[in-house]
Order: structure tokens, then C-alpha cells, then sequence
């Protein structure tokens, strides 16, 4: 596929037609412009999966084609940036949410720059990082959180790269960050869930509308709590969800007992459909919400944490309990909100019974061809 024009003027992208990103072809970007002997360049900046974006490219080019015109008398590029001032540089070039921009300031402030925010980028080196990764690991963190804290120093560098403000291979590709496996497996009986909610109920009413919802819908916990009351319908029985984690936007249908429970709080307009102070409520669902879960001793024995029934396991089982019905994967990607099939193929072994259709159906049309069976 040949190279696109994007909305920034000299700047080219070509999607692959092998390479994948976030479960789409991974795009590279290209810059074209006119050296200083006014030689047509065609230059590759980098790809997606490194962090370059069309933003990115169209710096670099801006800078290049100075350098072009201006020759020695173009700003010098600041060659020894500490990773602390790297990352205010790319804050501004990257095309984040702001729910995005907030995670990954979090992980910068916390993980990063207390042990290499003032050290130059020169001087990282893999033994460094090393270091990094096993501080992480001494304080019993995530391995997806290590996973992602790691990829952020690859792409602080990578943008640096990018622009000419960095040479040589980036440190964090010889440091092994094998990908956590993050998947939770555990979802609710329908007993569980109808105690559960029982006992959310008779400690809070918010707590319970919030959980009720989440089981009821697969909605995830942020998506709740910024919901407002123009987000709501319920004359058409449907509620709209803004600014989602994928950064898309989708419509929710309401089944009947999360349409009686949203009628009864008659939310208003430009107010938080949870959050009677302006605000939304949240410390409170988690401490509700955790203690309720202790109290039933869901996680009573359980030491995988990908086992441990926490509030996202609401929506694993709304999930769960929609293809043990019956309900299409790709219906069910749809519902929750899934950009790919990737993230809703691990529901697929609760439908064994639609894998044994289709190969009773292929043996029914093989037979009718007239071969032995």
C-alpha cells in the first residue's frame, strides 16, 4: 500500500501489510522536504508501535527544513536531555486522551523519575533499567504495570530518536520485559451475584446502583463514575458512554432492573448520576465494595490475582454469563466496547456448544456430497 498524505502538510503514512499494532496494521510515517542543496528528501521517521505519530513526524520535519534555510544559524538542537526533560518534550508532541495522559503521568512521576528523571539520556544504559525493573519487581507491582512503566522510557527515547536529539540503539530493547499475562478469569454465579448485590444494597444504595450497572451492562468502573446525566435516556432505555479507555464512544442499552434503578435517581443533567457533592463517588465504592467481597470471603484462598473477584470481574461476568447464553463474540465485543476480537476471544471456551454446531453442521454438509463418512 503506497504512502497517504495526513492532515499535516509533508508528513506520509503507510499502513503495513504484515506488521500489527493495538490490533490494526501498524502505520510508519515519512516526511518529504527539500535539503539544503535543495534536493528533494523522502525520510522514515519511525512507526506507531515505536510511538511516533503524525504530530511527531511533523515536528521533525519542521525542524529539518529550518535547518534547511537557516543552515548554522538554526537553534541547535539540546543534545544531552535528562529523561525528565525528554519527557515534558514528548507530554506536549503526544496525541493522548486525558484519561491516557494521566496514566502515564502517574507512571512517570512514581516509577520513573525518582530514579532516572535527572539522569541524561546518554547515560541509561540496559544495566540501569535492569535495576529499574527489579526495584519494580521488590515492591510487588503488577507485571503489567512493570510492562507499561518500561514501555514509556522505550518511548520517551524513541521520540527522542525520532528528532535527532538521541543516537544509537534505545537501551530498553536489550532489557527482557516478558508481557504479563493480565487476563482475569474469575466472573459470579448467579447466586454470588444476587448476594452480592443484596449485601451492597443494605451498606449503600450508590455502591449498589454502580455494581448493579457494571453487571448489568459490562460498563467499566471510570466509565460509571464520569457519567452524567445528559449521558442518560431513559425513554429510549439507553445510556451514552463518553470518552471510553479505546477513546471511543458507544451507546449502552439498559436491561430492566438497571433502567428502575436509574429512574429512581432521576439524574440531572450536568451532574454526576453518582456523585451527590458535584463530584463522582468514588473512594467509596472501593472501600464498599472491597469490604463486602471480604465479608462473602470471595477471595477467600485465593492467591492468583488473576482469580481475585474485584469490581472489573462485574463486568468479566456480564461477559461470561452473555456467551454462556448464546450471545455471538462479536455481539459481545460490541457490547463491551472491545476495538478488536483479540480481548473477547477469551470467552470463547464458555461456548463449547457453538464450536460443536459448526462442526456437526460441516459433518452434515461433508455427508451430503456423497463421501463415506
Amino acid at each position: 500500500m503506497a504512502a497517504q498524505k495526513t492532515q499535516f502538510p509533508g508528513v506520509y503514512a503507510q499502513e503495513s501489510l504484515k506488521r500489527r499494532f493495538q490490533g490494526r496494521p501498524d502505520v510508519t510515517y515519512y516526511i518529504s522536504y527539500y535539503d539544503a542543496s535543495k534536493k528533494r528528501r523522502y525520510d522514515k521517521i519511525g512507526r506507531k508501535s515505536e510511538g511516533i505519530t503524525a504530530a511527531l513526524a511533523a515536528h521533525v520535519r519542521a525542524d529539518r527544513v529550518n535547518l534547511a534555510r537557516l543552515g548554522h544559524l538554526a537553534p541547535r538542537r539540546q543534545k544531552n536531555l535528562t529523561l525528565a526533560q525528554a519527557w515534558e518534550k514528548v507530554k506536549v508532541q503526544r496525541q493522548w486522551t486525558f484519561h491516557q495522559a494521566r496514566a502515564q503521568e502517574s507512571r512517570f512521576r512514581n516509577h520513573i523519575a525518582p530514579v532516572l528523571g535527572s539522569c541524561p539520556v546518554s547515560q541509561i544504559t540496559a544495566a540501569s533499567l535492569v535495576d529499574i525493573k527489579n526495584q519494580l519487581q521488590s515492591r510487588k507491582l503488577a507485571p503489567a504495570t512493570i510492562y507499561q512503566v518500561m514501555g514509556l522510557v522505550k518511548l520517551i527515547i524513541n521520540h527522542l530518536t525520532a528528532s535527532g536529539e538521541f543516537d544509537g540503539p534505545n537501551p530498553v530493547a536489550a532489557v527482557k520485559i516478558p508481557k504479563a499475562d493480565n487476563k482475569r478469569y474469575r466472573f459470579l454465579t448467579a447466586d454470588e451475584a444476587a448476594r452480592l448485590l443484596e449485601r451492597l444494597r443494605a451498606k449503600s444504595e450508590t455502591v449498589w446502583g454502580i455494581a448493579l450497572l457494571s453487571l448489568s451492562t459490562g460498563m467499566r468502573a471510570g466509565e460509571i463514575l464520569a457519567l452524567r446525566g445528559e449521558q442518560v435516556d431513559l425513554e429510549r432505555k439507553l445510556l451514552r458512554v463518553l470518552n471510553t479507555k479505546n477513546n471511543q464512544d458507544r451507546t449502552v442499552f439498559l436491561p430492566g432492573p438497571a433502567l428502575e434503578m436509574l429512574r429512581d435517581r432521576q439524574p440531572a443533567p450536568g451532574q454526576y448520576v453518582f456523585g451527590g457533592t458535584g463530584r463522582p463517588a468514588k473512594s467509596r465504592v472501593g472501600n464498599t465494595f472491597s469490604q463486602v467481597v471480604m465479608e462473602m470471603g470471595l477471595n477467600d484462598g485465593i492467591e492468583d490475582r488473576r482469580g481475585r473477584f474485584v469490581f472489573h470481574s462485574l463486568r468479566h461476568t456480564f461477559a461470561s454469563w452473555q456467551v454462556q447464553q448464546g450471545t455471538p463474540l462479536y455481539t459481545v465485543a460490541g457490547l463491551l466496547g472491545h476495538n478488536t476480537m483479540v480481548m473477547t476471544q477469551r470467552y470463547a471456551h464458555l461456548a463449547p456448544e457453538t464450536r460443536q454446531a459448526a462442526v456437526d453442521a460441516w459433518e452434515t454438509a461433508f455427508k451430503s456430497t456423497g463421501q463415506p463418512s
